[in-house]
């Protein structure tokens, strides 16, 4: 059996192994830091060339960069919703894979989408923001904004 040493709590390697993951994770935060910093000097550098060869260009904000992922899907949801009047999870996944130059042919993909255009649905839905039916032989719903 291991030699095991209690101190007066009775926990000495519980605490010493927490000690050590403690400073392992400090060190992590500031090396992470710092690379953050990098990166944020480097975006600002690209940034003044960009305004250099074009001093009216509209240069992305956080915001919108992080669009394109998340908050993009939404977006694009409520976009289709605004030209289409009503959609479908199939028909909003199918657009999203042609707006990307997704491959059309990929079932997985338009599956995985799916589900995501699915669940932002539900999600505005459960905001308020639209409503959905049954449509067609019942077994998909039609969404429209409210």
């Amino acid at each position: 059996m291991a030699n095991i040493r209690l101190s007066r709590s009775g926990y000495v390697q519980t605490i010493h192994g927490l000690q050590r993951k403690y400073a392992e994770l400090l060190s992590e935060i500031r090396d992470t830091s710092i690379l953050l910093s990098d990166k944020q000097s480097a975006l600002a550098a690209i940034e003044g060339a960009l305004r250099v060869f074009d001093p009216t260009i509209a240069i992305a904000t956080e915001h919108q960069r992080r669009g394109d992922q998340v908050e993009g899907l939404y977006r694009f949801v409520m976009d289709a919703m605004r030209r289409e009047g009503a959609v479908t999870t199939l028909g909003v996944a199918k657009a999203l894979i042609a707006a990307r130059g997704l491959d059309e042919a990929d079932r997985a993909l338009l599956t995985q989408l799916r589900k995501r255009v699915g669940d932002a649905l539900q999600k505005m839905r459960r905001q308020g923001r639209v409503t959905g039916a049954r449509y067609g032989n019942g077994g998909e719903l039609e969404w429209k904004l409210t």
